[in-house]
């Protein structure tokens, strides 16, 4: 399939494109340079969002739960973070969650 957008080589590592050809599978998208697109944009909307909360981030108050959290994740390394937030998406993409985003806005 023919494209008129830019075109670039990556070359990395095997563990990690092994770990990004589990996200591939696992979110069910169609070719590894979707999955790297996607997880590009999903790095780059986090970057956006952390940038703005440390804008606000005196008027941040967490509770003892959130602050163990907040401890935990900073243990991770980056690649691990991209998993833990792949994960907490998706299950903000269960009927669960979306059921209960219906319900708020009514």
């Amino acid at each position: 399939m023919a494209t008129d957008k830019p075109r670039f080589s990556l070359t990395m590592d095997e563990s990690l494109l092994n770990r990004v050809e589990n996200y591939q599978l696992k979110h069910k998208i169609p070719t590894k340079s979707k999955a790297i697109q996607c997880l590009v944009e999903v790095g780059l909307r986090d970057l956006q969002q952390a940038s703005a909360a440390l804008n606000t981030k005196e008027n941040l108050t967490l509770n003892d739960e959130d602050e163990e959290l907040l401890r935990l994740y900073h243990q991770l390394d980056h690649d691990d973070r991209l998993t833990i937030k792949g994960e907490i998406r998706g299950l903000l993409l269960t009927e669960k969650y979306q059921s209960s985003e219906k319900n708020r806005a009514i």
